[in-house]
């Protein structure tokens, strides 16, 4: 008996020796930085939380930075200072696509791949319960909605929510701020009627317990009103809150989810062990952040259903692995680097052009800003969207 439990510890320490040995085994940079936005971002917060762990299990120096100018962390990713920038799928797009605020010397041309599975965020519209809008449809014209107006994305929302309700920029009035801070502010004072919050954030939790009460508003299935909001965020699809509050479950709404991006000439090995070992240490890391919940390998599965950037090929790889690749995400691969690579190619003849007109490339001027556009439509350049497996299929089959 004394014999046989002697076997066995000295198998499972040799098995733990030769897993420990295999993670040193990988050939680690001197050092991994995550890129993301301010300090208080999800795509901050998260990777600060779970980097540690993995430093210590791995024997690699991580450093996590937040930088707060978009072009800033797009710089840190191109410039080889950082391997991964934590972000928003939408972001990623529109960083793909160079859309409205992106279009800078520094934006597109970049062949990017989704690496480190993260997390979906729920985000919408909320209000206090006491101003007399129980649902959506309460909301008429002459609600005002207060806009951090230095963040792209919630301008946009902005707009395709507007869009959504079918109204005019003069029926649902945008209340602009200069910071996130500032927005919520004012509409915690009661400045504004709505403001674009996620159902977990800090700010709804507290505004929930306050003395006025919050309802967020649930986006009810309607196909022309979809088509609408589409207008403005076609990469955006919509989903069912599972995270947070309680009575805030079950609430439908845009869905936004975030991973950490990475250049496509990334190692793979490297790519391939960090996803591997989060996947395997997912009970060591669920509890660290609210976010952390949801990094999982499903939530990265259903949102590729509806991915729009290539993902790079450690992260397939272990898909692979896993069963979690079909020939269907090959199709979508192929077609998403496609149109990455289609993109980079149009905005450098686009600035080329621009260059020699003597134009400034930045996004505050009007002059470049409206040629870039009508470059891209005459270009025929698809946008960068939501598509169906069977869109895909079709699309594939005129590219040359």
């Amino acid at each position: 008996m004394k014999k046989t439990l002697l076997i066995s510890m000295l198998i499972m320490a040799l098995a733990a020796s030769f897993a420990i040995g295999s993670a040193k085994a990988v050939d680690w940079p001197k050092m991994l930085v995550s890129v993301s936005g301010g300090h208080t971002s999800p795509g901050h917060i998260v990777p600060l939380a779970w980097t540690p762990k993995h430093q210590k299990d791995a024997g690699v120096t991580w450093r996590v930075i937040g930088a707060a100018a978009t072009a800033e962390r797009i710089n840190w990713l191109k410039s080889g200072k950082a391997q991964f920038y934590y972000r928003e799928w939408h972001s990623l797009g529109q960083d793909i696509e160079v859309g409205e605020g992106y279009e800078q010397d520094k934006s597109g041309q970049t062949r990017l791949r989704i690496t480190i599975h993260g997390f979906p965020q729920w985000f919408g519209a909320c209000v206090y319960a006491d101003r007399g809008i129980k649902t959506i449809k309460d909301i008429k014209p002459g609600t005002t909605f207060v806009v951090p107006v230095a963040a792209t994305t919630v301008v946009h929302f902005y707009n395709a929510f507007r869009r959504y309700l079918n109204m005019t920029e003069k029926e649902l009035i945008m209340i602009g701020h200069a910071s996130f801070p500032g927005a919520y502010r004012s509409f915690g004072q009661g400045q504004a009627d709505l403001v674009n919050t996620s159902p977990d954030s800090p700010g709804t939790l507290r505004w929930k317990e306050g003395p006025h009460g919050l309802i967020v508003l649930n986006w009810p299935e309607d196909p022309e009103a979809e088509k609408r909001f589409a207008e403005y965020l076609p990469d955006v699809p919509f989903g069912i809150v599972k995270r947070g509050p309680k009575e805030f479950h079950g609430i439908r709404m845009p869905v936004n989810y975030w991973s950490a991006t990475s250049l496509a000439s990334l190692d793979a090995e490297v790519v391939y062990n960090i996803v591997k070992w989060i996947d395997q240490n997912y009970d060591n890391l669920k509890n660290l952040t609210i976010e952390c919940q949801d990094m999982t390998l499903d939530n990265l599965r259903e949102a590729l259903d509806y991915a729009y950037t290539g993902v790079h090929d450690g992260t397939i790889r272990y898909l692979k692995e896993k069963g979690m690749w079909t020939s269907a995400d090959d199709a979508r691969q192929k077609y998403n680097v496609w149109l990455n690579d289609r993109y980079i190619e149009v905005y450098s003849a686009a600035m080329k052009e621009a260059k020699a007109k003597g134009w400034q490339i930045a996004p505050d001027q009007k002059e470049w800003v409206q040629f870039w556009r009508d470059y891209k439509k005459k270009s025929g350049l698809p946008r960068v969207r939501i598509m169906k497996d069977a869109e895909i299929t079709a699309a594939l089959k005129n590219i040359k």
